[in-house]
């Protein structure tokens, strides 16, 4: 059994991932428990916020399993395709935050820990806060929306030239041109 994890945490930037294989491959997927079998759910969907979503688990060798050949883990959830069942990835997580050192792509292992710990919090604490919330609909837009967006005129980022190609959602959301493609903290040599 041959398995690719990835720690889907970066945006715009590879993301840390580790293969393993044969019995410590075997071992991961131990850690990992199905509360109820996967099933069609349209109300469930993977997160889609920045930073920490969950770690990516995809099968190489097509070796037999009780999981999907590609699904993704978050704290409550696995997630395949249209598919997701209840299922709890404590163990699996400290699996991975024990096995740090073997991922590649992650700089200071120490920072990246630190980093990925809190991430990991987070996506807790705002699943946890959403499923208690329920949000009536906003029906009248703000009268005063943000001064500080940018302009929503897109042609002038969409010039077919070195505006579109030297620059990308983070530099328009920040309305700076810099025509390097720019990352968050990449400027600050982060």
């Amino acid at each position: 059994m041959k398995l690719r994890l990835t720690i889907d945490i970066f945006s715009g930037r590879p993301n840390p991932y580790q293969i393993i294989e044969g019995n410590e491959a075997k071992k991961m997927l131990n850690k990992i428990k199905l509360n109820a079998a996967l099933r069609n759910n349209a109300r469930q969907s993977e997160p889609e916020n920045l930073g920490y979503r969950g770690i990516i688990v995809e099968n190489l060798d097509g070796a037999k399993t009780d999981f999907p050949e590609y699904f993704r883990i978050t704290p409550d959830r696995l997630f395949a395709g249209a598919q997701n069942a209840d299922a709890s990835s404590d163990q699996f997580e400290t699996g991975i935050l024990d096995g740090l050192a073997k991922f590649k792509g992650i700089g200071n292992k120490k920072e990246f820990k630190n980093l990925l710990i809190a991430e990991m919090t987070n996506l807790r604490n705002s699943d946890a806060i959403l499923s208690d919330l329920v949000i009536p609909p906003i029906l009248i837009p703000r009268p005063n929306p943000c001064q500080c967006a940018p302009d929503p005129d897109l042609a002038w980022w969409n010039d077919g030239s070195t505006r579109q190609f030297g620059n990308n959602c983070y530099n328009y959301a920040t309305n700076y041109r810099t025509d390097t493609f720019a990352q968050p903290g990449k400027a600050a040599g982060q």
